[in-house]
């Protein structure tokens, strides 16, 4: 993040209290998983998704990954400021107009340390907190480069590179496949998903949901990501149940139908 702006914060912060705490906390998921069995739904709509037990829903042995995928990125030289005197002295030289004043940065003492000190930005004081609690890390010098590399070595191309190195999309894209040498048809979250979803007893829902539509990084081999929203299940409006019954059934029988083109195929699975 760079100059403080009222909005990114605003709709950030919403973002993280709506869509994590509110729908994948322990009773949002709960209800959601209770609440979105979409082929049952799919299949019954006069009688409506049968609601499991909480014993049922979610076993004692119960675990998530919950990732939280922030799209459009981060300036992270101006969320983590080296603060040790020639340290600022070189980040605000190079930073030139966007550069922080160090009154108002938020300390951070690592456990171990270089010689150097680093701070925070002003508005992260949760992330200072969970950060002295031991509950957070900071892992610096990554990316999607295939191997460490110097400008010298770019210049002359003497080690792979990324495809598309400055595409801002294809390297938002390279984070969520993890394979930063060639293109991928599958993200690592979809690939987990393949190798632990035999785990998977309860298979009446996709292992792997989404709040905020498809995305590159849940798509699997096996596994078909399924996304929904905060409030439930995405469903066709008007066409469900006593709505429109004559067009519900025709949308079923449309997708039930035997497509000879793989792209169609594809479409009707989703």
């Amino acid at each position: 993040m760079s100059k403080k702006s009222s909005v990114p914060d605003l709709s950030r912060r919403h973002f993280i209290g709506a869509s994590c705490c509110a729908a994948v906390g322990a009773t949002g998921l709960l209800s959601s998983l209770a609440s979105l069995r979409l082929i049952a739904a799919a299949a019954s709509p006069a009688n409506g998704p049968q609601v499991p037990s909480a014993a049922a829903a979610i076993g004692s042995d119960y675990k998530a990954l919950v990732c939280l995928f922030l799209q459009g990125g981060n300036d992270a030289n101006n969320l983590i400021v080296p603060s040790d005197p020639s340290g600022y002295a070189a980040y605000a030289a190079a930073r030139s107009n966007l550069a922080l004043p160090q009154i108002g940065l938020l300390p951070i003492s690592p456990k171990t340390s270089d010689g150097r000190a680093f701070s925070l930005h002003p508005a992260v004081p949760e992330l200072q907190a969970l950060f002295a609690s031991g509950k957070a890390a900071l892992l610096g010098n990554v990316g999607t480069l295939v191997y460490p590399t110097t400008k010298a070595q770019y210049t002359a191309g003497s080690v792979p590179l990324p495809p598309q190195l400055f595409s801002h999309n294809d390297q938002q894209v390279q984070w969520q496949n993890s394979v930063p040498d060639k293109p991928t048809a599958t993200g690592w979250g979809g690939r987990l998903a393949d190798l632990v979803n035999a785990f998977n007893s309860n298979n009446q829902i996709s292992m792997s949901i989404s709040l905020a539509g498809t995305n590159y990084f849940q798509v699997g081999n096996q596994v078909t990501q399924y996304a929904v929203t905060t409030n439930g299940a995405v469903s066709f409006a008007g066409t469900t149940g006593g709505n429109n019954p004559i067009r519900y059934q025709a949308q079923k029988d449309l997708f039930a139908t035997s497509q000879p083109n793989l792209f169609d195929a594809a479409f009707a699975g989703k």
